[in-house]
């Protein structure tokens, strides 16, 4: 197992990415003919179990808000102070995800109040077809076609304690990576360069 933060870095990377597939055979067409007309449905919502979606979840959000306990060790060996790692993790972004790492590793809201004040919790947690662009056609199989993206994506709505949305968990995620790729830049770290 890498420990370096560019090996931790690409554990996220992988945990989002992890999040979609651009396999649309994951889901197959069903067809059925009642009264004289030809329906073909698609249910993205059974390209992975429930199981599956809440795992891969767990994983992308467990791997951002750990970032802060190994950015601490790194920042202290590399002479930085630590409490930079701090700041990054107490970002927005990072704040909503640690806490709701907290939720998941305590079965339940945090008591002391968490990071982001918003006491957050996840729900609808499904995969669906994301689209840009292009289109998808329907056939025995699935297939995109034009200059556009097509995905099955997995990601789940993030509300706060009086069930308000805060946000797409994907995104939130995405501006909590670019928080720690923003900070150990703006701190010297070279993100590009080969694991130690």
């Amino acid at each position: 197992m890498r420990n370096t933060l560019n090996g931790r870095m690409d554990r996220i990377n992988a945990a989002l990415g992890a999040t979609r597939t651009e396999d649309l055979t994951k889901v197959a067409p069903t067809e059925s003919v009642s009264g004289g007309f030809r329906e073909v449905k698609v249910d993205f919502t059974s390209a992975f179990s429930q199981t599956e979606i809440e795992n891969m979840l767990a994983s992308l959000i467990g791997n951002i808000a750990s970032m802060r306990d190994h950015a601490r060790r790194a920042f202290k060996d590399a002479g930085i102070d630590p409490d930079e790692a701090d700041a990054i993790a107490d970002e927005p972004s990072n704040a909503i995800v640690r806490d709701l790492f907290d939720r998941e590793k305590h079965g339940g809201k945090s008591r002391s109040g968490g990071y982001s004040g918003l006491d957050p919790k996840l729900t609808k947690q499904v995969s669906f077809l994301r689209m840009s662009g292009g289109c998808v056609v329907i056939g025995p199989e699935l297939q995109k076609v034009g200059a556009g993206h097509a995905c099955i994506a997995v990601d789940a709505e993030v509300i706060d304690a009086d069930g308000n949305r805060v946000g797409e968990l994907t995104a939130i995620c995405e501006a909590a990576l670019t928080a720690w790729e923003d900070g150990l830049t703006r701190l010297g770290f070279d993100l590009l360069a080969a694991d130690d």
